[in-house]
């Protein structure tokens, strides 16, 4: 809350800006913490989004940000909203209103523009905001997002620059953001949304390369990610989101795990890598390339990505294989002995941003400020020990494996302050409430 969200800084990075992607997902873990505040942000960030959809992908407090053609960064405004009121049972805040920013054209051949472009007159409910969003995301004709200027992954800002590269990430997050927001839209944007999901559902399955997603196309037609192509043959961010975002059969999104974590998860070195092999001879993807193979995106462990693929797993009922992610992840295992503390380099009691691979497999990259822990707070919370928060309904289904040891939680909501112990001693049956004595036909509350 401290590093991420009020100071935005960290030893490794000072900048103080607010990413427009960045600050929503921290949201969703700050959801237990100050619902309020997320609440805030939701208005907040739908005020700085221009009439054609688009976002600021990072702004100053004042209105002093930066316009680019990222694709993704538009689409976590209502990936959030539809988050919170679901947590909360708030639905108000889809009718509070908020500006656009003033249109600041990119000239031709830029990638971004840094301007104050200060707010129209026009105001439109959070609800449109978010609906902006998911609409003016461009899809081409086989319903494929296009990557334009990048799409969470910033390094690949030249695969689609000149407007005909696709993303098969970008293109899952946009189903899955449909779907999210189909409960909170209304009557002609459901039909909307039920059919850019269908379209883009669709398009995933042109993805399919045998045993694995492939991430993304260029302009030029590389295939990226395809088990054919020498460089990037396969990314963890697909083959986590297929299962994600629902998006996939289950079939195939199970083979595409068991394919990533048999390819991409290193045990020796400690790290879950985010793509393999690194990015080093194919033209026009980006400035993933200029990184050295193995460092940050190209080719290390990039951990907001390593902690998706523990949610996948999850999701898939994989639970020995997502814990197992889960202590690659934990810094405290990379500290087991003196070699291995002076090798990472890094704190113990945070997380690391990345991890690197190749020739210098192990070491840490920048730490504290990393949105991977607010999603790895999340994959544990939810994931992990199975609490689901609806509103004013509790349910807990832990996804534990067998011989995990028993846990106690407490759960603070509002004037509700909940002492809970987890019992995994049964190998087998559901799980159901204990009270008093009292053993519930049920795990809600």
């Amino acid at each position: 809350l401290c590093s991420r969200f009020y100071a935005r800084a960290g030893f490794y990075q000072v900048s103080g800006a607010f990413g427009s992607r960045d600050q929503l997902q921290d949201c969703l873990a700050l959801l237990y913490v100050d619902p309020e505040l997320v609440r805030a942000h939701l208005i907040t960030a739908s005020s700085r989004q221009f009439e054609k959809g688009d976002v600021q992908h990072w702004w100053h407090p004042g209105l002093a940000g930066v316009r680019t053609h990222f694709t993704d960064d538009r689409l976590f405004l209502p990936f959030v909203a539809a988050e919170y009121v679901g947590f909360t049972g708030d639905r108000s805040v889809l009718s509070e209103r908020a500006p656009f920013l003033r249109d600041v054209p990119i000239a031709d051949g830029q990638k971004s523009v840094y301007a104050s472009p200060g707010y129209t007159e026009t105001t439109e409910t959070v609800r449109e905001h978010c609906m902006r969003a998911i609409l003016s995301t461009e899809l081409n004709d086989e319903g494929f997002v296009l990557m334009k200027g990048g799409d969470w992954n910033d390094g690949m800002d030249e695969a689609g620059a000149k407007g005909g590269g696709i993303t098969v990430f970008g293109t899952m997050l946009l189903h899955y953001v449909c779907n999210a927001f189909l409960p909170f839209a209304s009557g002609k944007d459901k039909e909307k949304l039920r059919e850019i999901a269908c379209e883009t559902k669709a398009a995933a399955e042109l993805a399919w390369d045998g045993d694995r997603y492939i991430r993304a196309i260029t302009d030029d037609g590389i295939v990226l990610g395809s088990k054919n192509f020498d460089e990037c043959k396969i990314d963890i961010l697909v083959q986590a989101f297929a299962t994600i975002s629902g998006v996939a059969p289950s079939d195939k999104a199970s083979v595409a795990l068991d394919t990533a974590y048999r390819l991409l998860i290193d045990e020796k070195n400690g790290i879950v890598k985010l793509l393999d092999p690194p990015i080093v001879n194919t033209p026009n993807v980006g400035y993933i390339a200029d990184y050295p193979a193995g460092v940050r995106e190209n080719g290390g462990q990039y951990t907001h990505a390593a902690v998706w693929f523990a949610v996948a797993l999850f999701k898939a009922g994989e639970y020995e294989r997502a814990t197992k992610v889960l202590k690659i992840l934990n810094p405290i295992e990379k500290t087991e002995t003196a070699d291995k503390t002076k090798k990472y380099g890094n704190e113990p009691y945070v997380i690391s941003a990345d991890v690197y691979s190749g020739r210098h497999a192990g070491e840490g990259g920048w730490s504290w400020y990393t949105g991977a822990a607010g999603w790895l707070y999340k994959c544990i919370t939810e994931e992990y020990l199975g609490v689901n928060i609806a509103d004013d309904v509790l349910t807990l289904d832990p996804r534990l494996p067998r011989g995990e040891g028993n846990y106690t939680l407490r759960i603070r909501k509002g004037e509700c302050d909940i002492n809970i112990v987890i019992d995994n001693s049964e190998t087998d049956g559901d799980w159901r409430f204990s009270i008093g004595g009292v053993t519930y036909n049920s795990n809600v509350l």
